[in-house]
C-alpha cells in the first residue's frame, strides 16, 4: 500500500506487524470490514501460507519474516543514511527508523551470518 491510499476513507489498513503478531485475529478483523464472511477456515488458510511454505517458493523474498529484524542487521550510522531516503515514505504509516544505538558493524555482520547460515564474504 502506498501512503496515498493509507489515508483514504474506506481503506482497510493492515500492518505487517499486526499480521505477524496475531494473523488469525487480524484477518478476521479485515474480513469483518469487507462484509459477509468469505473464508470459513482461517487456520487452514494461514497454515497454507506459513513462512516455511512461502520460503520453498521464494527463499529470498520470504527470508525471515520478522518485524524489526533490520535493527539487528543495520548499524546506526548506516541506518541514518536510510532514514534520509525512507522516512518520507514510512512516516505516513507511523513507522520510525530507530536503530539499535549499541549495534556495531561487526555485531551486525555476525547477526547476518547467523541468520543467513553462512559467513559474509571478506570485505574487498
Amino acid at each position: 500500500m502506498t501512503a496515498a491510499w493509507w489515508g483514504r476513507p474506506g481503506v482497510v489498513r493492515v500492518r505487517y506487524e499486526a499480521l505477524v503478531h496475531d494473523a488469525e485475529r487480524e484477518l478476521r478483523r479485515v474480513e469483518c470490514e469487507f462484509g459477509p464472511r468469505r473464508c470459513h477456515d482461517v487456520p487452514a488458510l494461514l497454515a497454507g501460507h506459513a513462512m516455511y511454505r512461502l520460503r520453498l517458493e521464494s527463499p529470498i523474498h520470504f527470508w525471515q519474516g520478522r518485524p524489526g529484524l533490520w535493527r539487528e542487521l543495520i548499524p546506526p550510522d548506516e541506518a541514518g543514511e536510510l532514514l534520509l531516503a525512507l522516512i518520507p515514505h514510512l512516516e505516513p504509516f507511523g513507522y520510525q527508523l530507530d536503530p539499535d544505538p549499541d549495534l556495531t558493524a561487526s555485531s551486525a555482520d555476525l547477526n547476518w551470518s547467523r541468520y543467513a547460515g553462512s559467513p559474509l564474504p571478506p570485505a574487498v
